[in-house]
């Protein structure tokens, strides 16, 4: 099982845990594609460092999506490009499976076993369920 950013612990937080709740808008809203390849503004080098460091680029991108997609909504990585071609790759690659939820949702299927499903769902209907 991977880790979160940070080392942390993947996806789903624990009991307890504080998130930030969602407004209708931001619950139905689907991410902005971002720019076209040559369009995409370099991303500083502070920035790429801090990717770097935060994001397991070792894991595949269709498993990262799985277990840790639903903390990044709005993936806004992917509207930058960076000088690491291996990093580049990979954050739009998980951009993509982001911004498509059959995709995502293939990729949960295939990665999450039922208990991390159940979990998962438990969390969607308690944290983003209509009031």
């Amino acid at each position: 099982m991977s880790s979160g950013p940070g080392g942390g612990p993947a996806a789903i937080p624990p009991e307890g845990v504080y998130t930030p709740t969602l407004t209708q808008a931001e619950k139905t809203a689907v991410p902005a594609e971002p720019p076209r390849d040559d369009e995409r503004p370099l991303a500083s080098m502070e920035t790429e460092r801090r990717l770097r460091e935060t994001f397991p680029i070792d894991t595949p991108p269709d498993e990262f999506a799985a277990r840790d997609g639903l903390g990044w909504l709005n993936f806004p990585f992917a509207h930058y490009r960076y000088r690491d071609e291996e990093l580049d790759r990979w954050i739009q690659a998980v951009g993509g499976i982001l911004r498509n939820p059959k995709r995502l949702q293939a990729c949960r299927d295939r990665y999450l076993n039922e208990a991390e499903k159940r979990l998962l769902q438990r969390y969607l209907n308690e944290d983003f369920g209509d009031d």
